[in-house]
């Protein structure tokens, strides 16, 4: 449940998307954490992963 952890967890949820849109290519637009769960706003962003090599995108 997204309510346990008290009121760090909605900054681990900030540091987790991060790192996440840093691994990946996407942008995170927005996002919520309520009680029981959470929203997201992504954005793909397919310019960034066109200047990896094709080996940094299949490892990704």
């Amino acid at each position: 449940m997204l309510g346990e952890g008290g009121p760090n967890r909605k900054f681990w949820v900030e540091n987790r998307l991060q790192e996440l849109a840093g691994r990946f290519t996407i942008a995170v637009g927005g996002f919520a954490v309520l009680d029981n769960h959470l929203h997201v706003l992504v954005r793909l962003d397919p310019q960034r992963a066109g200047v990896w090599p094709d080996e940094e995108v299949v490892r990704r």
